[in-house]
């Protein structure tokens, strides 16, 4: 089996956040994609143009949720749009908030935020492998322990 750190499943922009950030931390990073490309939905986003976040306060953001909203809070104090902004701000990203608060690239393209999610998995080295769709995860207790491929092959962590 083919070892590997870290595999990430699938690659909309949660799953390329979370292979660079596991590759700045040092891991070793596969992320699997089934379609051809990456950032497939993320191009198709905000007609276009991807709708990046939002530029509400968290306590009012989280009210949107209800009770349930405090669910999240733990997690957006950790990392919530403030952040998001700053990770692509400082990778030269040019952003703009518009009405209802909505946060685009000042390019109007979607494709400019992909540009920088691709650009980052390559400088955290990330192993990029697309037209590979799941077929099993190898679980052993409450540990993965890989991924069995459709059509052949495992990766393993």
């Amino acid at each position: 089996m083919d070892k590997k750190n870290i595999v990430v499943v699938g690659a909309g922009p949660a799953g390329m956040m979370a292979a660079i950030r596991a590759g700045q931390l040092g891991k070793k990073v596969t992320l699997l994609e089934k379609n051809p490309g990456l950032g497939r939905k993320l191009l198709l986003s905000g007609k276009g143009r991807c709708n990046l976040t939002n530029a509400c306060a968290q306590d009012s953001f989280l009210t949107r949720f209800g009770k349930n909203g405090q669910f999240l809070r733990d997690a957006f104090k950790k990392f919530f749009n403030r952040e998001l902004m700053d990770f692509f701000e400082k990778r030269g990203l040019a952003l703009k908030v518009e009405r209802q608060l909505r946060v685009f690239p000042v390019s109007n393209t979607s494709s400019s935020i992909l540009d920088v999610l691709k650009r980052e998995l390559t400088k955290s080295k990330t192993e990029v492998l697309c037209k590979k769709e799941i077929e099993a995860i190898v679980a052993q207790g409450k540990r993965i322990k890989g991924v069995f491929l459709k059509g052949g092959g495992i990766s393993g962590v």
